[in-house]
């Protein structure tokens, strides 16, 4: 198996899980992610008017509560089912379907992106360069200070 197959395979299965357990995630995740939620948002420093990029954004808390705080959030995850429980729970917020390692927006387009419990599921056996690409493009749409 080449790198790029082993990759593919493991994007794959992470999206095949996702689309699955889309439908459980309130009942089996929300408790354990919404406690981090507050500690991410007031390190990236998000308040009114922030642009926010919620990657991995799941079923919404984090856009949701960065909402809360008046920001402008947008949630991009790679599962569509966790784009619609999202759209659904929180239609007042944009949404969109999309891949962390490769964002489609233009450079500076946001104040500040967050990834609650995401990286990790961005890597197989290529962690590094993998996280690199994600992280590359988090420096890229995000605005520097």
């Amino acid at each position: 198996m080449t790198a790029g197959s082993e990759t593919s395979a493991f994007s794959d299965f992470e999206h095949a899980g996702w689309q699955r357990l889309a439908g459980g995630y309130n009942t089996h995740f929300k408790q354990l992610v919404v406690q981090t939620i507050d500690p991410l948002l007031d390190a990236a420093r998000v308040g009114p008017g922030c642009r926010l990029l919620d990657l991995c954004s799941g079923p919404g808390y984090v856009a949701d509560r960065a909402h809360r705080r008046g920001a402008v959030p947008t949630g991009l995850d790679f599962s569509g089912e966790m784009i619609a429980l999202a759209k659904q729970f929180y239609p007042e917020i944009q949404f969109r379907e999309g891949d962390a390692e490769s964002l489609p927006f233009p450079c500076g387009s946001f104040d500040a992106v967050v990834m609650n419990f995401g990286m990790h599921h961005l890597c197989s056996q290529e962690i590094r360069s993998r996280a690199r690409a994600c992280t590359a493009g988090v420096h890229r749409v995000g605005r520097t200070k």
